[in-house]
């Protein structure tokens, strides 16, 4: 029963990881609404500036399908 418990902590562990990894990875990805380009971006400001078609962009999060 205690091996059971510990590999069902360390499988949780493994989980949350990837997950906080991926929203690190993800956390500066912008989408131009205009073009459609996918930058990154690590300013904090909530509007930047497309480096394709140069329109100001408001930051949204970025939902993977």
């Amino acid at each position: 029963m205690a091996l059971l418990g510990v590999l069902a902590l360390l499988w949780v562990k493994q989980v949350v990881g990837q997950r906080l990894s991926e929203r690190r990875r993800h956390r500066y990805r912008v989408v131009c609404s205009v073009c459609g380009q996918v930058f990154h971006d690590p300013a904090r400001e909530m509007v930047v500036t497309c480096p394709a078609c140069g329109r100001h962009v408001e930051r949204q999060e970025v939902l993977d399908i």
